[in-house]
């Protein structure tokens, strides 16, 4: 055999082996799957293998996904690729760890085709493309018994809950007692519960009929949801209470929130020193001059071991998050992004959470009640402080001046300050002598009788023990700040705001399986040095760009009261040469406080871009060089042994 024919073969072998060897790890690939990511987004969570292990029936989960149609498409849609090739990868896993009782299909639903009119027919989302294609990318879970889940379409926002959402749909499709909640609240959180005439009648009059609260919609597709009126003495039939936003509620329900505390029943209370989502109703001055947008419930609070004082805001500069207004965004002290860094790591209810977003929140104060732990759920840096306003400076909104007022009252402090907290122990009661209350009207007793008030008593202390989750803000969960209309026309999550009162309910109401799924952590990673530089422009630049701003605004007003002063009874303006050098003059200065303005802003944009294009070469130019060192490296290190050996094979003859 000559060399030649041995080299072919030796070539022929390799290729045989390497194929072979391709082969053989696609067959194993359950057994030789390794995650090597940080976060370990392709391992299961611990609570995922607990639902899969409850399963005592064969499931099957039907991801449906346009693939053929995507490829096809501009890039806005590509992406989503790389989102399904994860999804898909995740199914595996559960198949794999499933004991069998996960069956999986995978479904490129084609126009006009069987696979398309089913996945109309389960409801899930989809958008119209070109060439009669429609682009659907969701899940459909189907038991042996005839139950049939769904996740209408996977959002891109939440890449981050996937897990969750598919255990949660194998959590949900196998069990079949919901949990109760009671929500009592002093908002109309409901919507109008209206019987179809009555809608009808309002629609055809032009009247707005309001939908429930979309956190109550959110609730109501796991739990079972119950509006608690403020008239009940008693809570019953309830596993979990929420209290959300308290508005001078009378002692008979406060004396029921009391009692069903002590009887060992988990509860959220949600209050707000100021609720932006408060708003009266109608455009009446007088109105909204005495509308008090803020609750409170410290008769109960200051005997659980905490108190939340009126008229005083949580604050830090390092968190604050502007708001958009007509004048541009302007950053007002109270509006607050929580990140990672503020949850407690050792809390389940906040630990996995990245972005939480709180409006004018209270500060928690610790009022050290014997028998009570309390735990930091939420809370601002060491910067942090509160700082006091009435609602009155609220009423004109939000603009430069209302901001740099707040900021004038706003001082660092040198501690955290609390908006959220968890409350455990043995608590006392409130009302340890009982309450007076109305009785119940009797349909038979006299019209003009007068019943006279009855005395609930019960118990004076926890008989075991309780736990309470305390917010300083409601505004979280409103519908403009937790949510957003998605990609395909559905409603999505914004942040993690309606994933804290999730966890919440996880955690008090004694169910881990789920919370462990969604506390996996996060799967953007964070450019902290591009943040660092944003928030330290921010910083440097916020104080000139609102006095330029307000310069701005202050030439507006002298250019109105320019006008104003150059007109005659009659309405009509009497334009001279000095009006017009007036005019021109404060145009002048306008125009250049604008440019000014822009220059700030450019600077801010200018370090960022610098920094971006930095690390941007660096990876272009870095990883070539690199690898360059490293063939001169070796080609010398090969160099040098091949001298070293010649030599040594000269010396030996």
């Amino acid at each position: 055999m000559n060399k030649t024919t041995r080299n072919i073969l030796g070539i022929l072998c390799v290729i045989i082996i390497t194929f072979s060897t391709i082969n053989i790890f696609q067959n194993m690939r359950t057994l030789t799957r390794v995650d090597i990511t940080d976060q370990k987004i392709y391992t299961l969570s611990e609570g995922t293998y607990k639902v899969l292990n409850k399963l005592n029936q064969p499931i099957t989960l039907k991801l449906y996904y346009t693939k053929t149609a995507v490829n096809d498409l501009p890039d806005e849609y590509r992406f989503f690729n790389d989102y399904y090739y994860y999804v898909k990868a995740l199914l595996e896993e559960y198949q794999a760890n499933s004991n069998n009782m996960v069956k999986l299909e995978f479904i490129d639903p084609r126009p006009l085709t069987q696979e398309e009119e089913e996945a109309r027919g389960f409801g899930l989302a989809s958008s119209p493309l070109r060439n009669n294609e429609s682009f659907f990318f969701g899940l459909v879970l189907q038991t042996e018994f005839g139950v049939t889940k769904k996740i209408a379409a996977f959002s891109p926002r939440r890449k981050n809950f996937v897990e969750y959402d598919v255990s949660y749909l194998i959590d949900t499709a196998i069990t079949k007692q919901k949990r109760r909640i009671g929500v009592i609240s002093s908002l109309n959180v409901f919507g109008d519960n209206m019987s179809g005439y009555m809608a009808q009648m309002m629609r055809q009059r032009g009247q707005r009929i309001a939908p429930p609260w979309i956190f109550i919609q959110q609730l109501k597709q796991q739990f079972e949801v119950n509006n608690i009126p403020t008239t009940a003495n008693e809570i019953t039939d309830t596993d979990i209470l929420i209290v959300y936003h308290p508005k001078e509620l009378p002692d008979n329900i406060q004396f029921a929130i009391d009692q069903f505390v002590l009887k060992g029943g988990p509860t959220i209370v949600c209050v707000d020193p100021f609720a932006v989502a408060d708003q009266p109703q109608g455009n009446n001055p007088q109105a909204r001059m005495n509308h008090l947008p803020f609750s409170d419930l410290n008769r109960l609070l200051g005997t659980w071991g905490v108190e939340i004082p009126i008229g005083q805001f949580c604050g830090d500069l390092s968190l604050t998050q502007p708001i958009p207004t007509r004048a541009g965004n302007i950053s007002v002290p109270g509006v607050t992004m929580f990140t990672n860094k503020q949850c407690n790591p050792e809390d389940p209810i906040s630990a996995p959470l990245n972005q939480i977003l709180f409006y004018f929140a209270g500060g928690i104060i610790d009022k050290k009640v014997e028998g009570v732990n309390i735990s930091p759920i939420l809370s601002t840096t060491d910067k942090g402080n509160v700082f006091e306003a009435s609602h009155m400076e609220f009423l004109a909104g939000f603009n430069n001046t209302v901001a740099q007022n707040m900021q004038n009252k706003f001082t660092e402090g040198v501690e955290p300050v609390n908006v959220g907290i968890h409350l455990t122990g043995k608590f006392k009661s409130a009302y340890p002598n009982g309450v007076m209350v109305n009785p119940k009207p009797d349909p038979d007793a006299p019209a003009d009788s007068k019943p006279e008030k009855i005395k609930l008593t019960g118990l004076t202390e926890s008989e075991n023990q309780s736990s309470i989750v305390v917010f300083s803000d409601i505004d979280f969960l409103s519908d403009n700040a937790a949510y957003e209309q998605s990609f395909l026309g559905t409603v999505a999550t914004r942040g993690d705001n309606s994933a804290l009162l999730l966890n919440t309910i996880e955690v008090i109401s004694g169910s881990a399986d789920l919370l462990a799924i969604r506390s996996r952590g996060n799967f953007q990673r964070r450019f902290e040095v591009i943040d660092e530089i944003e928030n330290k422009a921010e910083k440097e630049s916020l104080g000139k760009l609102q006095e330029l701003q307000a310069k701005r605004d202050s030439l507006d007003r002298e250019l109105q009261q320019i006008i104003v002063e150059s007109q005659k009874s009659d309405g009509t303006i009497v334009v001279g040469e000095s009006f017009q050098q007036k005019i021109q003059q404060k145009e002048n200065e306008k125009r250049q406080a604008e440019k000014e303005i822009k220059q700030v802003q450019l600077g801010k944009r200018v370090q960022i871009e610098a920094v971006q294009n930095y690390w941007a070469n660096m990876n272009m130019f870095g990883a070539p060089v690199v690898i360059l060192i490293i063939a001169i490296i070796l080609a010398l290190k090969q160099k040098i042994q091949r001298k070293k050996h010649l030599a040594q094979l000269k010396d030996s003859e």
